[in-house]
């Protein structure tokens, strides 16, 4: 199966709102070429990581790793990501 490729322009994304507008982008099937550590910070989503089932609630860490397949599939209610730059970012989220 090809599954086409995501990069990220940036060598550190640190965002502490990110939406379903952001998350909308991956719909489809997408391999990362980038890590991302995410936190949810609100509302509950299905994701499917590398072709597993997943249920995401607040407070759960999410480790992506390059390579990983990700795909955003459903949302319970609002939701809200925060990508920490680091751990000190972890108290804004």
């Amino acid at each position: 199966m090809e599954v086409p490729q995501v990069d990220l322009p940036l060598e550190v994304l640190a965002w502490t709102k990110v939406t379903e507008d952001i998350l909308n982008i991956y719909k489809q099937s997408c391999r990362l070429q980038a890590c991302i550590f995410a936190i949810c910070t609100e509302g509950t989503m299905k994701v499917s990581i590398n072709l597993l089932e997943y249920e995401v609630h607040p407070n759960d860490l999410i480790t992506l790793l390059p390579g990983t397949i990700i795909q955003f599939r459903e949302k319970a209610e609002k939701v809200s990501l925060c990508f920490p730059r680091n751990v000190s970012d972890i108290s804004t989220c």
